[in-house]
């Protein structure tokens, strides 16, 4: 299990824990069935970090349910040399989540299984209350807060700022956002790009500001889709020259936007 897989569960106050002599947090059940729709009990501990019970524990992109301190029900796909990174479930093919260590954080793209039955209410990433943490993990990334989602604002530096806005980080390729009364931020590197420098990583592509494909200065390598696109008209001319359905597609071939609508044709 990576560094990164420790930190993605929120830590929780539980006293009551569990952890196998072998350091595999749960003890000895990998895989099966829980057999139980309750997720109350016991927390997994692994290397000193805490999962409570109901919620998803990662490893590379494969993931088991931790409940009442045992590890249930887990993936175990062949996973990639280098896992998918992620911020959004777009960014991941349409079989996994995409598991971030906090909300609007890079995460990694997971194979999970079906979440057990409701716990206590959640408030996930996207300011929607869901049923369980686990729930809250593989529909929106993590958990924003316990308890119920409650549209709340956010104290902004002396300025309000509603639930589900966003605003520039200012450093031209972060934005902060107010989830249900807490602010999260985009952790991106903001690794410039362009001509005549460095290409960004194979999962990333330069996304200029604007349309300006670079005139106007360095972009930012940028995480593209691995997901389908959605099936939904309209369409952008990228900086290759070749037109795509949207901005979806025109990220996932790695290419910033141009100008909206069709290309023109060259004279």
């Amino acid at each position: 299990m990576t560094a990164l897989a420790l930190c993605f569960a929120l830590g929780c106050g539980a006293s009551s824990k569990r952890e196998s002599d072998d350091g595999v947090p749960g003890g000895s059940s990998q895989g099966g069935s829980s057999g139980s729709s309750s997720i109350d009990g016991a927390s997994c501990v692994s290397d000193g970090v805490e999962y409570p019970s109901g919620s998803l524990v990662v490893f590379d992109c494969n993931s088991c349910t931790c409940i009442d301190g045992m590890l249930r029900d887990c993936t175990t796909e062949t996973c990639p040399d280098s896992p998918l990174r992620c911020e959004h479930y777009s960014q991941c093919p349409v079989s996994q989540a995409c598991i971030v260590p906090s909300c609007r954080g890079i995460g990694v793209c997971v194979n999970t299984s079906a979440c057990p039955g409701a716990g206590d209410p959640v408030c996930g990433c996207y300011g929607a209350t869901l049923g369980s943490r686990c729930a809250a993990q593989a529909q929106s990334g993590n958990v924003a807060h316990t308890g119920a989602c409650a549209a709340r604002s956010c104290n902004v530096d002396g300025r309000v700022e509603e639930s589900a806005t966003a605003w520039s980080a200012g450093d031209g390729c972060n934005y902060c956002e107010c989830i249900d009364g807490e602010v999260f931020c985009t952790e991106r590197s903001c690794t410039p790009c362009g001509e005549g420098l460095d290409p960004c990583a194979d999962d990333e592509y330069c996304a200029f500001g604007g349309t300006s494909c670079g005139a106007d200065g360095p972009g930012s390598c940028t995480l593209r889709p691995n997901n389908s696109c959605m099936i939904e008209a309209g369409p952008v001319c990228g900086c290759d020259g070749q037109t795509y359905m949207n901005h979806c597609y025109a990220a996932k071939a790695g290419q910033s936007v141009a100008a909206s609508g069709f290309c023109e044709s060259a004279p």
